[in-house]
């Protein structure tokens, strides 16, 4: 070794119980005033960890790699100009071009030119306003010049001092699902049934469409501050409660009711009522679609009939749904225009046949059977078909009820077939999006993780090993000029050393990992009470170790609600309460400060959205409790995750 010279060397040592360690060493000769020799200084670090997260990196690095070249969506990097620096094959098939043509590119060149200038401002706007994450839907041109939709979210990519350096970004094709969701606003706007959208519990309507408001004589404006059970004639609103708190409790899926209603101008109308939930079983309910039809005139006076009729044919032959009726035997006694052009047969050649002479076997026998819980039943029931089409097979979702007659016996089945082939293939790509999201969420923990270890056993490491060789030569040698400044770059250095252990344990704590969600609770809560503000935390002891998503989940709902609450609420007092329930797993955190509006920070709110998401990505169900001047109380409930795995 030179002298004055320092010397850094990297080798493995075997330890006595028999594992291999890596050593780092650092060494440098310390000379006396003539120049001679008298000591070496050494500081051994043990770098196992470091090279083992070296090894995982690359690892990590290669899994990336592999998701990325398989992945479902576009995922391209580009440097701090937009210019793409690396494009996986999906992003190459979106725009129909090859590697070599998308590489270097600016990525505004495949915008569609009269999005550029709005997709611009709005990512400006969200990094001039501190954000990192920026989502947009904009039309992109293909090579080929056919122009499609795509919904994007790009991430800047920050070097070691906070610089933005690049951005990352996930892009999909949404053209199919923006054509399907144009597709059904056109339907609902333009069905000649009334539709409305209301709250189960309260019965107060969220939305109506044109046909609605023409049959209540009321605007929507107007609809939105009524309940169902205002507008509902008196003596009749008994029986409209019975059947909604049989829905309610599951013991009907469905319903359909005549009842009057007061229409804006104070004048009763009859109208036929048709009550469709819009949750699914074994889920809590929400809302639901009320199917209004006018009925009046008939039920007025039997000489409307004919001009009932005629009205009929046209709600018949109107939408895009297929609407039939067949006997007891399968008949058909009545279609309509839509089913004729799907049978590609006029209404004679079909009323009178069975539904055998038209279809194959097996899918004949679907439909027959499905008919047979009708008549079984003598009650609604929504069924999912699959019918074969020119261009392939369609998925419809049919409601088959009973018609009855005066006597209120069943003398046909009326069935009504909408083809949701679109909306379908719209859900199956909504849930992988969602499953791509879970697991991006978990890819960044897992990165989080792995930088705070790279930090704790790299820069402070050195860190604190310099500070030790410092204040060995302070201790070691006599006071010179230099000592203040030893002394200042010492403190210095102890300052540094604090900082980044308070920034590892910020953005994930080691005490989450090592010793589990309890402790890292607990560290949490000893964190915010420094703020002035007491809270107490209490974690059931049957709930034990947790899957690390579910650690990690219930870990940042808690410190974002913390957060929140020190930031805004201005309360002294915050409650965690962790436990197991009947076989669920809940969590509650409540404050009693100021509160705030809920609807309105659902609108805005991001620390708000991001504990809901997390939370629903995990199979869970998240509820937001506020009120001005008494607190806020946020709830997570999801199934206990003893079959979870991460």
């Amino acid at each position: 070794m030179r002298n004055d010279a320092q010397e850094r060397i990297t080798y493995r040592t075997i330890w006595p119980d028999g594992s291999v360690h890596w050593i780092e060493a650092i060494g440098r000769v310390i000379s006396n005033e003539t120049g001679t020799p008298t000591h070496v200084l050494g500081v051994c670090v043990d770098i196992t960890d470091r090279k083992n997260a070296e090894n995982a990196l690359r690892e990590s690095e290669e899994r990336f790699r592999l998701l990325a070249m398989h992945a479902p969506v576009g995922i391209a990097l580009c440097d701090a100009h937009g210019r793409a620096l690396f494009v996986n094959p999906k992003s190459c098939e979106m725009v129909g071009a090859s590697t070599d043509e998308v590489l270097g590119f600016d990525w505004q060149e495949f915008v569609h030119p009269d999005d550029r200038g709005r997709i611009l401002e709005s990512w400006q706007a969200d990094i001039a306003a501190g954000k990192t994450h920026s989502s947009s839907e904009f039309r992109f041109a293909r090579r080929d010049g056919t122009i499609r939709w795509a919904y994007s979210t790009a991430s800047l990519i920050h070097d070691s001092q906070g610089t933005p350096i690049g951005q990352i970004g996930i892009t999909e094709d949404i053209t199919e699902r923006r054509t399907a969701e144009r597709r059904f606003r056109d339907i609902y706007d333009q069905a000649p049934l009334g539709i409305g959208l209301l709250d189960s519990h309260t019965g107060q309507f969220l939305q109506i469409n044109p046909k609605y408001e023409q049959i209540i004589g009321r605007t929507e404006s107007e609809m939105k501050q009524l309940t169902f059970q205002e507008i509902t004639f008196p003596d009749d609103l008994a029986d409209d409660l019975d059947q909604m708190a049989l829905l309610l409790a599951g013991k009907i899926r469905r319903f359909q009711m005549e009842k009057r209603l007061m229409r804006g101008d104070g004048s009763v109308m009859w109208a036929g009522l048709t009550v469709v939930p819009m949750w699914q079983p074994d889920e809590a309910p929400t809302c639901h679609l009320a199917l209004v039809e006018d009925i009046t005139e008939r039920k007025i006076t039997a000489d409307k009939l004919k001009e009932r009729e005629s009205q009929l044919s046209g709600i018949l032959d109107n939408p895009t749904a297929i609407i039939y009726l067949k006997d007891s035997q399968g008949r058909y006694l009545l279609t309509n225009r839509r089913h004729q052009e799907v049978l590609q047969r006029d209404g004679r050649s079909i009323v009178g046949r069975t539904d055998a002479e038209f279809f194959p076997e097996s899918i004949a026998k679907t439909f027959q059977e499905a008919d047979a819980q009708v008549w079984r039943s003598q009650v609604p029931l929504d069924f999912e078909e699959a019918a074969p089409h020119a261009d392939g097979p369609h998925t419809y979702r049919s409601v088959k009820f009973p018609v009855r007659d005066d006597a209120g016996r069943m003398i046909s089945l009326g069935g009504i077939s909408t083809d949701i082939t679109d909306l379908k293939e719209a859900h199956d790509a909504l849930k992988a999006e969602q499953e791509l999201l879970r697991n991006l969420i978990e890819l960044q923990e897992k990165q989080k993780q792995f930088m705070c270890h790279e930090f704790h056993d790299g820069l402070i490491q050195y860190a604190v090993g310099s500070l030790m060789l410092l204040e060995g030569c302070q201790n070691n040698f006599p006071a010179t000029e230099l000592t203040p400044t030893i002394d200042t770059v010492i403190s210095n250095l102890r300052k540094g050393v604090e900082d980044g252990r308070r920034v590892i344990r910020g953005i994930r704590p080691a005490v989450l990992d090592d010793s589990g969600l309890e402790a890292a609770i607990v560290d949490l809560v000893e964190q915010y009470s420094t703020f002035g503000v007491h809270v107490t935390s209490h974690c059931d002891p049957e709930i034990g170790r947790l899957p690390n998503s579910v650690q990690t989940m219930v870990y940042r709902v808690v410190q974002e609600a913390l957060n929140n609450a020190v930031k805004h609420s201005g309360t002294d007092v915050v409650r965690i309460d962790l436990k197991k329930n009947n076989g669920d797993l809940e969590l509650e955190v409540q404050d009693f400060g100021c509160g705030f509006d809920v609807e309105a920070m659902r609108k805005k709110g991001f620390g708000l959205l991001s504990i809901r998401e997390r939370v629903r990505l995990l199979g869970g169900d998240c509820a937001i409790h506020s009120e001005l001047n008494t607190g806020t109380r946020i709830s997570v409930r999801l199934p206990f995750p003893s079959a979870f795995e991460d």
